[in-house]
């Protein structure tokens, strides 16, 4: 039996809820990703630059009942809505947290859950699907976890009715981010990175076709003429240390990188780094424990 206590993610993600006639066009000229790809049976990743190309946060983004949503760290919600805020000058556009909506994660098994064969049509990655007031995604085609928003009684009464389904932690989610190599910004680490050196561009959360958008310039000169110094990678470490997001990492004596995010699991902490590529990934530590890089999907380590 789920414990209706333990159900939501809210305590540590956002929902920015971006609504109007105009919110379409606004999000355009705002984030990395093609606002045109996100429809209600799509939801996409993208980031949020300042004008030097820098991130200010990284967004899962879907579309439920014609109103658009951003999921971002709880840390960065205030300044985000802040910031977006700033630049809808007369623009047909409201940005506020949506108080009557959550979200949850869960792990759903389509053999063995009423809800999993609701949901067996969304076999893609980051494919969405909504009813009884609820919109679910499967956040990779590999795993059986979903995203769930709703309001939270339309939660609890599609959860309570199935004894199959499993609640998703929080930091079971972060785990699988890290482990799929899907970064996060937090405040320790906003305006540092510039999205391709967190491998935006390696999860489609670029679109280099898109029209402008703010820190595109850096961006796309970034694709078409520079040479990416820097990637992201994820490792594991045996943690008695609580770790913190911006933490040096080093090759040897010399520092390359840094933490972008992590979770503890019992003795062992998985993160994900940003790491130079111009030189040797050797005998990698962080605060003295040492880095056992883990295979990613995108890049070869």
């Amino acid at each position: 039996m789920i414990d209706v206590k333990d159900m939501y993610l809210e305590d540590h993600l956002s929902l920015i809820e971006v609504s109007g006639e105009d919110s379409l066009t606004f999000l355009q000229g705002q984030i990395t990703n093609d606002i045109n790809l996100v429809t209600e049976k799509t939801m996409i990743y993208a980031g949020l630059c300042n004008p030097k190309g820098r991130m200010l946060a990284f967004f899962h983004i879907l579309k439920f009942c014609n109103n658009y949503y951003l999921i971002c760290p709880k840390s960065i919600e205030e300044k985000i809505i802040k910031k977006l805020s700033m630049f809808i000058l007369r623009d047909k556009v409201l940005i506020k947290n949506p108080e009557e909506l959550t979200l949850t994660g869960l792990k759903i098994s389509s053999d063995h859950s009423i809800l999993g064969k609701k949901v067996k049509a969304c076999s893609l990655d980051m494919q969405s699907t909504s009813f009884n007031k609820v919109h679910i995604t499967r956040l990779s085609k590999e795993s059986d976890i979903f995203l769930m928003v709703g309001s939270r009684q339309s939660l609890k009464e599609l959860l309570l009715e199935d004894e199959n389904l499993k609640i998703i932690s929080y930091k079971e989610w972060k785990k699988h981010y890290i482990q799929r190599n899907i970064p996060n910004i937090y405040l320790a680490t906003q305006d540092k990175y510039i999205p391709q050196s967190l491998n935006l561009d390696l999860i489609n959360a670029i679109s280099f076709k898109k029209g402008c958008y703010t820190g595109q310039e850096i961006i796309a000169r970034t694709h078409y003429l520079g040479k990416i110094k820097k990637r992201m990678f994820a490792g594991k470490c045996a943690s008695s240390d609580e770790l913190n997001y911006g933490d040096e990492v080093f090759s040897k004596n010399d520092v390359i990188g840094f933490v972008i995010d992590y979770m503890r699991d019992s003795s062992t902490s998985y993160l994900l780094m940003e790491l130079r590529v111009d030189t040797k990934i050797d005998s990698l530590k962080v605060k003295d424990m040492q880095i056992e890089l883990l295979k990613s999907p995108y890049l070869e380590s």
